[in-house]
């Protein structure tokens, strides 16, 4: 969520980790880049430090043609 003093919002990860309860963790939106937020979430909440790079090419009228993305 963006507002007019920047970025404000917060990060959802559900993950199944086979047991009783799903593992929900969350931290803070911290830019406009989801690999960004993506990477804080595994530094802050998983302590694994992370690098993210996502690409989408998309038409004019809004349909994604490729998307791509890779996690190190």
């Amino acid at each position: 969520m963006k507002t007019a003093g920047g970025i404000n919002g917060i990060l959802f990860v559900t993950k199944d980790i086979s047991l009783i309860h799903l593992f929900i963790g969350q931290v803070p939106i911290i830019s406009e880049e989801i690999g960004e937020d993506f990477a804080s979430y595994l530094l802050h909440s998983e302590q694994v430090p992370a690098s993210f790079g996502l690409g989408v090419l998309g038409n004019p009228d809004l349909i994604i043609r490729v998307a791509d993305g890779f996690i190190i």
